[in-house]
């Protein structure tokens, strides 16, 4: 958990614990007791509605469900300290007559507490990363178990256990019928209308592959959305989220045209690894998306972006990139200076995305100032002229061909890009580019924790970003991790 979720976690749990402990008589046990168990109850269809894809808060509040998730986590473990209260407090009671582990309802009571513990406890980040698919699995069943067992357990309150199924059924609906309006997926049962080809594979890196698919929907530079690949998956239903890595057009929506969805994926473990194995035998898979989904940041009021990214994570931050490019180049933006960092492990991690971002840099208005920084952290890269070689005109020709794995001619040649070996002094680029800047200020990173963590320590050391250099006249900035 980083700062923000142990604060708002604390925050959270020290409001309960108030209201459950406050005029309770001198502590009376039973009062404390009871109240903890009808507040534990209280929380269930919020925090049911906070796990939701489809939930009235973000529809309200245009925060996206991934973000609304560090509310979901907070008050379900406070959730869970408020039911071990109770327990707590029957036990200090004494488990006899009504309150007897002989009573069926009391039985029902302590599965239900059971379950609850066990799902907060696989939900924890280090389990959730090392097996996910696991995770979701278990988190669906035990929290089933949670909602119908403490039902039985206290039907006198079913009012706070029937909103969250159905609050969780609407979602699952909502996604089904959005599922298959997107896919058109009437068409395998009544053949009304064309179905949309299947998804082509193609492998970029030894390690990452780029899944391109043609749907009609809308999508907001940053988004994501989840994919369904029934002939990889290893469970029924099994979705994954990834971020879009094209840009929406508008001309081709216009025109009634179907838009090309991108993904950029990278091959780790599970269903990941599963689609790194099918492309080096198949060359597209039939795939569902359900999406979009994410509230990414509105970046056309910024004076000055600045867009950082490890490995896959480039997904996100180049739509952003094309994104302003597009808007500044149509009169729709304000941006003044992007700049666009990515750090990559390999040389040939730069075929990624080199064509999309040879367009940026091409298309970059000349009212924009426009500069791209790919560091590569690999060892063993192709000689360099020196540390901070810049690809461009005045590197000579012998030097360039040395520098082919790390770009390609096209983007080689233009003055905006470079190529630098090692990693990045994110401290360092933070404090030049604040310094300089005029407007508001937009930090976006996507990438490892490590990557985010060192963006969030540079803005806390560096003196530019404090909230009190508003007051010297320096821009406003805002950061947003992804």
């Amino acid at each position: 958990m980083n700062v923000a979720e142990i604060t708002v976690t604390f925050s959270y749990l020290g409001a309960l614990l108030i209201w459950t402990f406050i005029n309770s008589r001198g502590l009376t046990v039973g009062l404390w007791a009871n109240r903890a168990a009808h507040l534990a109850t209280s929380q269930t269809p919020l925090i049911v509605a906070l796990a939701g894809k489809n939930n009235i808060v973000t529809l309200l509040t245009g925060i996206g469900y991934e973000k609304l998730n560090v509310l979901h986590r907070a008050s379900a473990r406070s959730t869970l300290i408020l039911i071990w209260v109770h327990a707590f407090g029957r036990w200090r009671l004494g488990l006899h007559g009504y309150a007897s582990l002989d009573e069926v309802d009391v039985r029902f009571g302590v599965v239900s507490m059971a379950a609850f513990s066990l799902g907060v406890l696989l939900s924890v980040r280090p389990i959730r990363n090392m097996a996910y698919e696991a995770f979701l699995i278990s988190h669906i069943i035990l929290v089933a178990m949670y909602l119908i067992f403490g039902l039985f357990h206290v039907p006198e309150v079913k009012y706070r256990f029937w909103p969250a199924l159905a609050i969780w059924a609407l979602d699952r609906l909502l996604r089904v019928l959005r599922t298959i309006i997107l896919n058109k997926l009437w068409i395998y049962i009544f053949p009304i209308g064309k179905r949309f080809d299947d998804a082509t594979l193609e492998r970029v890196s030894s390690d990452t592959v780029r899944l391109t698919v043609r749907r009609s929907f809308k999508w907001r530079s940053g988004q994501h959305a989840y994919i369904l690949a029934p002939s990889i998956a290893s469970l029924p239903f099994e979705a994954h989220p990834f971020t879009i890595a094209s840009v929406y057009s508008e001309d081709n929506h216009k025109e009634g045209r179907s838009q090309e969805v991108v993904f950029i994926i990278r091959g780790r473990d599970g269903f990941t690894r599963r689609l790194l194995e099918a492309s080096e035998t198949r060359e597209s898979v039939p795939i569902v998306i359900d999406g979009p989904y994410g509230a990414p940041p509105r970046l056309s009021h910024y004076s000055t972006s600045i867009l950082i990214a490890g490995g896959s994570g480039v997904s996100y931050t180049l739509p952003l990139l094309l994104d302003l490019v597009r808007q500044v180049k149509s009169d729709n933006g304000v941006a003044q200076r992007v700049l666009f960092v990515w750090v990559v492990r390999s040389p040939s991690h730069i075929d990624w995305i080199d064509k999309l971002l040879q367009q940026a840099v091409q298309d970059c208005p000349p009212t924009m100032q426009l500069s791209v920084k790919i560091y590569v952290t690999q060892r063993s890269l192709p000689e360099l002229p020196h540390k901070n070689a810049v690809i461009g005109d005045t590197t000579p020709i012998e030097e360039k061909k040395s520098l082919a794995e790390l770009s390609t001619a096209s983007l080689a040649s233009s003055r905006k890009a470079r190529v630098l070996s090692g990693r990045p002094d994110i401290s360092m680029i933070l404090k030049e580019e604040l310094s300089c800047a005029s407007g508001r200020v937009s930090i976006d990173v996507s990438g490892p924790s490590a990557l985010a963590d060192a963006t969030r320590d540079a803005l806390v050391a560096c003196n530019e970003a404090q909230p009190a250099a508003v007051l010297r006249g320096l821009p406003r900035t805002t950061l947003h991790i992804e």
